[in-house]
C-alpha cells in the first residue's frame, strides 16, 4: 500500500485536465488509474501533454482503497492491481 498527498484519482479527460492544471501549481501530481493505460478514456493530445510534464506520474492498474484526513484529503491509500 502506498501513501501519497493530494492526488487526483481517475483516468478520463476530466482527471487529465485536472492533473495538467495542478502540475502548474504543485511540486508533483500522481494520477491513479484502474485501467492499463490512459488511451481508452482520454484524448491523445491530453495523454501527450501529460507525458511531457515531468512532475506528473501515472500509476496504472491501481485502485484507491481509502482516504485519510478526508476534510482536506491529505493522504490517499492505493493498491496496485498488478
Amino acid at each position: 500500500m502506498r501513501r501519497s498527498g493530494r492526488d487526483p484519482g481517475g483516468g478520463g479527460n476530466s482527471a487529465g485536465q485536472a492533473a495538467v492544471y495542478l502540475a502548474g501549481h504543485v511540486r508533483t501530481v500522481t494520477m491513479m488509474v484502474r485501467a492499463r493505460g490512459l488511451a481508452a478514456s482520454m484524448s491523445r493530445y491530453l495523454i501527450d501533454r501529460i507525458a511531457a510534464l515531468p512532475n506528473i506520474t501515472v500509476l496504472t492498474e491501481t485502485q484507491i482503497t481509502g482516504l485519510e484526513d478526508e476534510a482536506d484529503l491529505r493522504t490517499t491509500l492505493d493498491r496496485s492491481r498488478r
